[in-house]
């Protein structure tokens, strides 16, 4: 199978038919929600970077905007997941 033959509209179509519309709902939601916790992390990442420069204390606010980033990234991802769990037993 040539890779050309994946990117044409009528392969993608089945391919999605396929899919059960629950599973792909929740492939979209977790996808955005990692993507969340990417910008959680960067933003307050390069905002502690800013800090840092400002304050000289390199690299300690650097790191703690990136915990805090993966903190709240990582609390995002199982808030999705228990609204999740709560719709599925209902």
């Amino acid at each position: 199978m040539k890779a050309a033959h994946l990117l044409q509209p009528q392969f993608l179509k089945t391919q999605l038919e396929m899919l059960d519309p629950k599973k792909l709902k929740i492939m979209i939601v977790m996808g955005n929600a990692a993507l969340t916790k990417a910008i959680l992390m960067f933003g307050l990442g390069w905002g502690g970077y800013k800090l840092d420069q400002k304050w000289g204390t390199k690299p300690w606010l650097m790191f703690l905007g990136v915990l805090i980033g993966l903190g709240l990234g990582i609390w995002y991802i199982l808030v999705l997941a228990n609204r999740f769990n709560k719709n599925s037993d209902s």
